[in-house]
């Protein structure tokens, strides 16, 4: 059974729907065995065997261990925070949610004209009260 959406005139398939798809396929016996499954017979390498690293003499090797070492590595605190897919999560945040929670932080009136177009925003918390315009009472805010 494979699903299609429809977006358009053209149907658009879910990766995850075919991946599915084809294991359902797999377990419902659709196909015939053509011959008898055994078992590969082990294989022994002589000690004496000496076998060179793979990509040894690669060109491709050098650009592909520094492509590594500057790749970003998602790392996780606990098995829980680890999403079930690589997948966009199912839910996105509403726009009127994306910055409830910001707090504007000012750098001071004699800089604000070198950030802000058109003056300074109003210097307020959440809570409508003002922010203090010295660094130590903003990074007093912040603890």
């Amino acid at each position: 059974m494979l699903r299609a959406a429809t977006q358009g005139s053209l149907p658009t398939h879910s990766l995850r729907d075919l991946d599915r798809d084809e294991g359902a396929a797999l377990h419902n016996h659709l196909f015939e065995e053509q011959m008898e499954w055994t078992e590969p017979q082990p294989l022994e390498m002589p000690p004496e065997l000496e076998i060179p690293p793979r990509g040894g003499e690669s060109q491709e090797r050098a650009a592909q261990e520094e492509r590594e070492q500057t790749a970003l590595v998602a790392s996780y605190a606990s098995a829980a925070q680890i999403p079930d897919s690589p997948a966009e999560p199912p839910t996105q945040i509403p726009d009127e949610q994306v910055d409830a929670d910001v707090r504007v932080m000012l750098a001071g009136e004699d800089v604000e004209g070198l950030f802000w177009e058109g003056g300074a925003p109003a210097p307020t918390l959440a809570d409508g009260a003002h922010t203090a315009s010295s660094v130590a009472d903003l990074v007093g805010q912040l603890a």
